[in-house]
């Protein structure tokens, strides 16, 4: 009888969750956003990609000094040559949107007099194609042994860079774009969900229905999950190659989604039309995304009571869940912090939305 009534409460569930993403599939709310959110992250992406194919292959070369073997490459037309320090190697390796090779040249050259070798260690970032690192790498091993005149041998296998904690600026516009396109669609397309329910004389039938509140309330955010389900894999169709932890990108994804989609279902309720709707979702937007932008690109310069305000706001908590993804190591604490935060925001919303209906339906 318990497992009965169980699965009579899940299908009430499921056919409202299926009534809602048939009518968005129908009406092609569903192909609309797959597109627009596509032809926005092409508009964004399209100059790096033009760039990078127009790219020659990079050299960032590690050195005390640039021996006077290695300094006829840097009037190669063939290819680019840096000279760097350890530390400003590695950042331009992850934080650089074009492929760059880095290589640490001991002084003086670790030299097999034996067998008249030299071993050198190469870096790549983490996203670099596999099978673009070893191109590049047999063709800084051919240029680097005519240079030397003997042969050389690169190991790069294990070397990956890893971003830290200061992730370049092709990755914060990453994890920004993810994060706004999660709430995005929570605040934009979601609400639609109750209010076309509203102006279209249908709620009052959906509240007399053998649905209780909260089969409707989870009924309603698992359509609203499929809209941001599509925003996911389009982002992710351009970012997955930043991906460190893809058990962390899950968690982002299913705390973000849910506290979008109930934030975006509340304003549903509350709102009567579309004119109001604009105008509160400009607002949330704000209030959501504001931080976030501002912390990301000009935290050093901010104030430390407005650094701990800021992580309390759900753009924050998110970005930060979406920039762990992508780290190596990460912060077990700051993770812990954004997921109870977006949790228990999500179970307010969640009671308001109850509560809510209940009133409406008084």
């Amino acid at each position: 009888m318990n497992k009965s009534l169980h699965w009579q409460r899940f299908r009430i569930i499921l056919a409202i969750a299926l009534k809602d993403s048939l009518d968005a599939l129908k009406n092609r709310t569903l192909l609309t956003l797959a597109f627009g959110i596509l032809a926005l992250m092409l508009s964004a992406k399209t100059l790096p990609l033009l760039l990078s194919l127009r790219s020659l292959p990079t050299l960032a070369i590690c050195s005390s000094n640039l021996s006077s073997y290695l300094e006829p490459l840097q009037d190669r037309e063939d290819m680019k040559l840096i000279q760097l320090d350890s530390e400003q190697q590695k950042s331009l390796l992850v934080d650089s949107q074009q492929l760059i090779i880095g290589m640490v040249i001991p002084n003086p050259l670790d030299l097999d007099s034996a067998h008249r070798v030299i071993h050198l260690e190469a870096f790549y970032p983490n996203w670099a194609s596999a099978k673009l690192v070893r191109e590049n790498i047999l063709f800084f091993n051919k240029v680097l042994s005519d240079a030397l005149d003997m042969d050389v041998q690169i190991n790069f296998l294990g070397n990956k860079i890893y971003p830290t904690t200061e992730p370049g600026y092709h990755l914060l516009m990453a994890t920004q774009t993810a994060t706004l396109m999660i709430l995005l669609v929570g605040l934009i397309l979601v609400p639609y969900l109750f209010l076309d329910e509203k102006e279209q004389h249908t709620m009052e039938a959906l509240l007399v229905s053998p649905a209780s509140y909260n089969q409707i309330v989870i009924g309603k955010a698992l359509a609203g999950l499929v809209y941001t389900i599509i925003a996911a894999v389009v982002v992710l169709a351009f970012n997955f190659r930043y991906i460190v932890h893809w058990e962390l990108l899950t968690l982002c994804f299913t705390l973000g989604a849910v506290f979008s989609v109930l934030t975006g279902l509340l304003l549903g309720i509350l709102v009567e039309n579309q004119s109001s709707l604009g105008l509160w979702s400009s607002v949330l937007m704000f209030f959501f995304i504001g931080p976030s932008v501002v912390s990301s690109f000009v935290n050093s310069r901010l104030p430390d009571f407005l650094i701990k305000i800021f992580s309390f706001t759900p753009g924050v908590a998110i970005n930060h869940l979406m920039k762990y993804s992508m780290y190596k190591p990460i912060s077990p604490p700051l993770i812990f912090k954004s997921s109870i935060f977006l949790i228990l925001s999500s179970l307010v919303i969640f009671l308001l939305l109850i509560w809510r209906l209940r009133g409406t339906d008084q």
